[in-house]
């Protein structure tokens, strides 16, 4: 898992004052291919660059100022918000961006966070999000190829050899970072069927959270995106 922006979000670290703040937006959103946003504290839009303008669907004046769960379907205005909660608490504790693989539309996205000053009111804060096509990988397509590339290699799996193909799938997305909501949709799979194959996966691995699979994953190069 990635803990530091890459080169190119690098002045994310960098900002204090409200002009550094419009400084550090101008910057990302020159970057191709990105999408960046600015989410006030109650979760509206502030801002949009082009890229996300495209993404979402919409011209910029239709999301601006808007809330939301006014334009994203449910499941993500919920991941939003959850987002702009994290970076906000994170702020209080570290000067660090926060960093997220999201999947969107199949896509997965290197997605750092950052509270900066409100530089439009002068008053207030927003969270900048910075958001790039995973360099370690374009599509949940090219997971998913690699994931059952490595289920024939059995003699290589070692203490992974008792997970079954669909837990040995789930374990290396859980090892990516994803949540079992993604998961499912990436595996057409319903969650109750995913949260199944983890359970199950940890027991026959002896492990007792979550977190110890994506650690075992990443120690074994099993994470997908690794």
């Amino acid at each position: 898992m990635i803990t530091q922006p890459p080169s190119s979000t690098s002045t994310i670290d960098s900002v204090s004052e409200t002009g550094a703040a419009h400084a550090l937006w101008t910057s990302l959103t020159s970057a191709s291919g990105a999408c960046v946003l600015a989410w006030d504290e109650q979760g509206r839009y502030r801002i949009v660059s082009d890229e996300c303008e495209k993404l979402v669907g919409m011209p910029r004046s239709q999301i601006e100022r808007r809330a939301v769960e006014e334009i994203l379907p449910i499941d993500l205005a919920l991941l939003a918000r959850q987002l702009i909660r994290e970076t906000l608490d994170q702020s209080r504790v570290s000067s660090e961006p926060l960093y997220r693989l999201i999947l969107v539309a199949g896509v997965l996205y290197d997605s750092y966070l950052r509270v900066t000053p409100d530089w439009e009111r002068g008053e207030g804060r927003v969270v900048i999000l910075y958001a790039q096509p995973s360099r370690r990988a374009n599509s949940l397509s090219t997971i998913l190829k690699h994931v059952r590339s490595m289920q024939s290699r059995e003699a290589a799996l070692g203490i992974l050899a008792p997970l079954s193909d669909q837990e040995l799938e789930v374990f290396c997305l859980i090892g990516s970072g994803l949540r079992d909501i993604d998961i499912a949709k990436a595996l057409t799979r319903s969650v109750r069927t995913v949260h199944g194959h983890c359970r199950r996966a940890m027991q026959k691995l002896g492990a007792e959270r979550r977190t110890q699979l994506v650690r075992l994953a990443v120690e074994r190069g099993m994470s997908a995106v690794a």
